[in-house]
């Protein structure tokens, strides 16, 4: 990455503090933030959304719709194994991994103390509500969960069964009037 940075063998920066917005401004009557970011993140951006990179933006966008911060970390980890294999509908973790991967845990005195320590509050709290709105707000159409395998009566592993509708993650004219502005903003590059 070239920042315009001078560098050389003795002159590498130590650390490199960017910003990548010129601005945000809340508007909290209306529920709102309007950010202005530099262009040297526009062109980073320009990497992650617009017309060729539809997939991103609908990620990017199904998670700006979710709400619940559990329903985002929840969606985040089944996006993650989709895309290390797209062909696979589903995979297994323990209870206590997708806490972790949900960040479902504090530290205290130097011990990770994982949250919903009540396997049935867990589910009650976070799986269930999260499933609900992630069938209900993203291109996931499909989300269930069973208990695949325990410690002798706790619940252990998890199996999480999806299916993605692809076609249902079209845009709406307003996305496409988006996409369409911003490649006009930052144009794609061209592939050499």
């Amino acid at each position: 990455m070239n920042f315009g940075i001078l560098s050389s063998k003795n002159k590498i920066p130590d650390r490199l503090d960017l910003n990548l917005t010129e601005f945000c401004a809340y508007y909290d009557h209306l529920a709102t933030v309007r950010i202005k970011f530099t262009n040297t993140a526009k062109r980073y951006f320009s990497k992650l959304i617009g017309s060729e990179n539809r997939y991103t933006t609908q990620v990017l966008k199904s998670v700006v719709l979710l709400n619940s911060v559990n329903s985002t970390n929840l969606y985040q980890v089944i996006r993650k194994y989709y895309s290390q294999n797209s062909s696979k509908k589903s995979f297994d973790i323990s209870v206590d991994d997708l806490k972790e991967e949900m960040g479902l845990y504090t530290i205290e005195e130097g011990e990770k103390k994982y949250k919903y320590p009540k396997y049935s509050f867990f589910v009650r709290d976070v799986i269930n509500k999260s499933i609900n709105e992630i069938i209900e707000k993203t291109e996931i159409n499909q989300l269930s969960f069973s208990v695949v395998g325990k410690k002798g009566r706790m619940a252990h592993m998890l199996r999480f069964e999806f299916s993605i509708n692809e076609k249902s993650s079209s845009f709406s004219e307003d996305d496409m009037a988006f996409l369409e502005e911003f490649d006009k903003v930052v144009p794609p590059k061209k592939n050499k």
